[in-house]
This record gives C-alpha cells, sequence and structure tokens, in this order.
C-alpha cells in the first residue's frame, strides 16, 4: 500500500504542474492532459482560466497529501499491513477528492470566462 500512497501523492504534484503549465498557455487544450470539461475546452481562455483556478487547490491538496503520506509511512512502518492498507486509503481518498475539487472549481470558473458553455 505504501507505493500507492507515493503513486497518489506523485500523481498530486503532477497535476499540480500541469495545471500550472495549462493555466499559463504553455500547455494548450487538449485530449491528453488537463482538467478536460467541455467548459474548459470551450476556448483558450477558459482553458487558461479554469487551469489557473485549479492551481491553489491542486497545490494544497500536494501539500497536505504529502503530509499525510509522510504521516502514514512514519506511524504505520512494521505496523502490519491492515493498518498500512487503511491509512493508505485515507490518503488515496484524499487525493481523489482534492482531484474532484479543484476540477470543480476550473469548471465553474471556465463558465463563468466563457458562458456560452452551459
Amino acid at each position: 500500500m505504501t507505493v500507492f500512497v507515493a503513486v497518489a501523492v506523485a500523481l498530486s504534484v503532477l497535476a499540480t504542474v500541469i495545471a500550472g503549465l495549462a493555466g499559463r498557455g504553455t500547455v494548450g487544450a487538449n485530449g491528453l492532459v488537463g482538467i478536460r470539461t467541455p467548459a474548459l475546452r470551450s476556448s483558450d481562455a477558459a482553458w487558461r482560466a479554469g487551469h489557473r483556478a485549479a492551481v491553489p487547490v491542486l497545490a494544497a491538496l500536494t501539500i497536505i497529501s504529502a503530509a499525510a503520506g509522510a504521516a502514514v509511512f512514519a506511524t504505520t512502518w512494521g505496523k502490519g499491513s491492515d493498518v498500512t492498507n487503511m491509512a493508505g486509503l485515507w490518503v488515496i481518498g484524499l487525493v481523489v477528492a482534492g482531484m474532484v475539487l479543484a476540477a470543480m472549481r476550473a469548471d465553474s470558473v471556465a463558465a463563468a470566462t466563457d458562458p456560452g458553455t452551459r
């Protein structure tokens, strides 16, 4: 489970970096990376604005998930797989919930940027 926690934390870091690049316009709208909702893909301005709005949420997620992951490693090391698995699942759930919140924030800002999308 500790590998899954490390992967979840790494994904939150990667999502923050990608959102930052998309928010600056370095990564344009595409079908591979970034938050891809109809509102965000409606225009370049909506793509950038939505990703800029997601960055603070994702940055907070990265900090919190890294701290939670470190706490899992520190407190469950050698305590048995059941404890480690439960703690690890909480960190993974935290990362998933944070990414959903970031996507919702990005979609809301993008829709306000380009009102014709809803």
